[in-house]
């Protein structure tokens, strides 16, 4: 009778625990840092929806509430007017402030289409508006740890959809930005200077990329550059789309 009682107490101990761990890992988890997971919204898609509001107006508080409650719930950040690139569009630059992970962006704009009653959270910091062919679209730098890429989006109904991103560019990564100055390659400047021509609807990217490493070796104790190479990218709007200009570019793959 004995053994009966130990073995049930031992059972009943074995399955309250059970059932604490369970309802312990059945609560969702939430992020800590960063954006918030309460949202269907994911601005790292090549299709970024509008959020959903119904304000005329907006102001850098109703800015400030929308972000907190849709985004950054446990992240500290500014809002600032960056530009008002046109006729009732105002582009506002979203600074995270309290150092997040390298992992997730510390830079993002804000992008409020007053007329159609539109915005949008972009992982960019906003550099162009590009208005070709009736086309609205909105340029920046995407960057992720120490490189930067270039992102374009055109807005389309209720989305902006992404139409040019330099990670992938016939199969290649176009890196407008390299902040490393003790590895192989180093970047002269680390952001590479941006031109935008109107009339011909270019694009130009300019820079050196100097090579300290032969392949397969590191740059441990060499301070010697062995090479220079000329850095011009050059993305041109042609029948509709964004394109490499390869024959007219010159840069370094690596």
């Amino acid at each position: 009778m004995k053994i009966y009682h130990s073995i049930m107490r031992t059972l009943t101990l074995f399955l309250f625990v059970l059932f604490f761990y369970s309802c312990r890992n059945s609560q969702p988890e939430k992020a800590q840092v960063g954006l918030s997971t309460i949202d269907t919204i994911n601005i790292y898609n090549e299709v970024v929806y509008s959020i959903d509001n119904k304000k005329d107006d907006l102001d850098l508080k109703s800015i400030e509430e929308i972000l907190r409650k849709k985004y950054f719930t446990r992240t500290q950040f500014s809002v600032e007017l960056k530009e008002v690139p046109a006729h009732n569009i105002s582009v506002y630059l979203v600074k995270l402030t309290d150092s997040p992970p390298t992992v997730l962006n510390d830079t993002y704009s804000f992008i409020d289409f007053r007329d159609q009653r539109m915005q949008f959270l972009l992982p960019i910091k906003y550099n162009q508006f590009y208005g070709i062919d009736n086309q609205i679209m909105i340029g920046g730098v995407y960057s992720y740890r120490e490189f930067d890429y270039y992102h374009i989006y055109k807005l389309d109904t209720n989305f902006l959809k992404l139409v040019l991103d330099t990670r992938s560019i016939g199969g290649e990564k176009i890196c407008i930005g390299y902040y490393i100055d003790e590895e192989c390659v180093d970047y002269i400047p680390d952001s590479l200077h941006f031109h935008y021509n109107k009339e011909l609807d270019e694009i130009h990217f300019k820079g050196v990329a100097k090579v300290y490493c032969r392949d397969g070796m590191d740059r441990s104790g060499n301070a010697k550059v062995i090479n220079e190479a000329a850095l011009n990218v050059i993305l041109r709007y042609r029948a509709g789309k964004w394109i490499f200009d390869k024959g007219r570019s010159s840069y370094f793959f690596w």
